[in-house]
């Protein structure tokens, strides 16, 4: 999911995902947000990866756990429209959910 320019990610290749995601919303925990670094970031393997498609919608949905920096959990779910807009919506462990919006495009040097 390309965020307009900026160095913002979701990256996904097979069961593996990292991002770099702003964050603007409320903490419930103050451990590990007082670096400055206040955004999502997880790198690793994803669990629970599920991948459905809605026919009817022609929509495909994308969803996982995974665990991030301080041992936070992430549960992400993404939806992927025909015209390739997505929809991501991440719920953490310790801080309120936050929704992006953007377009889906390939990885332009895969890992291997």
């Amino acid at each position: 999911v390309n965020l307009i320019g900026n160095p913002n990610y979701l990256n996904i290749q097979g069961d593996l995902a990292s991002a770099a995601l702003p964050y603007f919303g409320v903490s419930h925990t103050a451990v590990g947000f007082t670096s400055g670094d206040v955004g999502i970031k997880f790198d690793g393997k994803a669990e629970s990866y599920e991948v459905s498609f809605n026919d009817k919608k022609r929509r495909v949905n994308i969803r996982f756990k995974i665990t991030g920096k301080n041992a936070e959990r992430f549960d992400v779910s993404i939806t992927v429209f025909p015209n390739m807009s997505a929809s991501l919506n991440i719920t953490s462990s310790k801080r309120n959910s936050i929704s992006y919006d953007g377009r889906v495009s390939p990885l332009e040097n895969p890992k291997k």
